[in-house]
């Protein structure tokens, strides 16, 4: 929930960059004691430094993440682009055209390069502070972590004078709130959900704080699709582990690669094909006439996510053959030595088998968040940008906590869906329906959005007409 706290304190009192540099100071804090502790004797002194500074990490990350974001595109933002995007969308919601339908565009550029560099963050930090807290030691791994921070910060700080920085424009909720009441008691035959609370037809809210609301609701199909995915997506750390357990991990005689490590295929995958999708993908697919907007973009990569589990599902199929035929490598690596009753046998099937799979599940992320990002900027009113794209970060801890629930609930039963032998029962009957699940949120993809939730035919007035321009897109995560 920090993402939330830390888009609200902006776009309501302290203005995107006072609000960075208090999240980035609170992560930095954290990050310091988080290696001071290492470097003290294990016990319980050190446990009581280490956690809450843990936690205090956390809350600074996660109040950063949706800042860093909005605040990048904030440099894209000029009088002459706003105009621009407002003349080129027009009355947005017609057909789909005010979702971001821009071709390209420095913004489009901007997320995809947002994205990149955060996977490749991810993918350093899963190598080499990983080696170095493994193969050193933790105390050096956490100390390399908080003095890249601290360079970070400084570099940062040091360009401050060349940023556009935009103030505060005080909290938005309660007019959302009192929008909303209004609008439900005192309903307009015809002229949609919000047309109440309008002062024509007798309401005491301006179109324009009207229209806020009505941009925010455009963001609520969308935020629901969002979750599902990120459910579907959570997979690769979860049940794709449990598969893969139950596979052969050597390679040759004395190496065993980590179940885990397969994770770094789908960040791969993301380093090395965003820049090919900006500069030659999409070119390509819009002389092509495929449409390109964000929506269409997520649409694809739902699509994309559709087949990996089908894929997933056809891979465990196939497993379960080989152990049947008899086939095996011998007792799972992951369970040894964990007091199971029975020992947990594995497939004498290469764990790359998977491989193909989380490679399918970065291209659909490169697809799917990257515009998702885009849209909650570029579709949130200006009040609002910072929370917007905390909430678009929200949909994948959602997604998590969904699949995380499903799981214990499709394993109530006597007979479990999930167990910790796979060889016993019916994975495959789970991921079978997981794709139906995908296909249903890619069909509510498409579904027009409600008429009374798309902006009205007149235009707002010039002072807030940069709330809700619809810049050219966008993409990350």
């Amino acid at each position: 929930m920090t993402p939330l706290l830390g888009g609200y304190i902006a776009d309501s009192y302290l203005g995107r960059w006072k609000a960075i540099l208090l999240f980035f100071s609170i992560y930095l804090v954290g990050m310091t004691f988080v290696a001071f502790a290492a470097f003290m004797p294990s016990g319980p002194e050190a446990s009581m430094i280490f956690f809450p500074a843990a936690y205090v990490v956390a809350a600074g990350m996660g109040g950063l993440k949706p800042l860093a974001s909005t605040f990048g595109a904030d440099q894209l933002d000029d009088d002459e682009g706003d105009e621009g995007d407002e003349e080129a969308t027009g009355d947005a919601g017609e057909e789909g055209e005010g979702e971001g339908e821009s071709e390209g565009g420095l913004k489009d550029s901007y997320f995809s390069l947002l994205y990149w560099f955060q996977n490749l963050g991810a993918f350093a930090a899963f190598t080499v502070l990983v080696y170095l807290c493994q193969n050193v030691s933790f105390q050096v791994g956490f100390t390399v972590a908080a003095i890249g921070l601290s360079l970070s910060l400084l570099v940062l700080v040091m360009g401050s004078r060349h940023y556009t920085i935009k103030p505060p424009e005080g909290s938005p909720f309660g007019v959302v709130i009192s929008v909303i009441g209004q609008a439900i008691v005192k309903r307009v035959p015809g002229q949609g959900m919000l047309a109440g609370a309008r002062t024509s037809f007798g309401g005491r809210h301006s179109d324009d704080d009207v229209d806020m609301v009505a941009q925010l609701g455009r963001l609520l199909p969308v935020f629901v699709i969002l979750i599902i995915y990120w459910g579907i997506n959570g997979q690769m750390s979860t049940t794709f582990f449990n598969q893969g357990c139950q596979m052969n991990l050597k390679v040759g005689n004395d190496f065993t690669v980590p179940v885990a490590a397969l994770s770094l295929f789908d960040t791969a995958i993301i380093i090395l094909l965003v820049p090919v999708f900006d500069s030659w993908v999409y070119p390509t697919m819009r002389k092509m006439g495929i449409p390109t907007s964000t929506l269409h973009k997520m649409m694809y990569g739902m699509g994309i996510e559709v087949a990996v589990m089908a894929g997933a599902a056809w891979l465990e199929s196939e497993r379960r053959a080989v152990v049947d035929a008899g086939h095996l490598a011998g007792q799972s690596v992951c369970f040894e030595g964990d007091g199971e009753a029975e020992p947990i046998i594995a497939a004498d099937m290469t764990i790359f088998w998977q491989v193909p799979l989380f490679l399918g599940m970065g291209i659909s992320e490169i697809l799917t968040s990257i515009p998702a990002m885009d849209f909650f900027y570029s579709e949130a009113p200006g009040p609002m940008k910072s929370v917007c794209s905390a909430l678009e970060l929200l949909t994948v801890s959602l997604g998590q906590w969904l699949m995380a629930g499903l799981i214990p609930l499709v394993n109530s039963g006597e007979d479990k869906w999930i167990p910790s032998d796979l060889n016993q029962v019916r994975v495959v009957v789970q991921r079978r329906k997981q794709p139906k699940y995908c296909v249903l949120n890619l069909t509510v993809s498409r579904t027009p959005l409600h008429p009374a939730l798309t902006p009205p035919t007149h235009r707002p007035g010039r002072a807030t007409s940069r709330a809700f321009s619809s810049s050219s897109r966008r993409s990350s995560a």
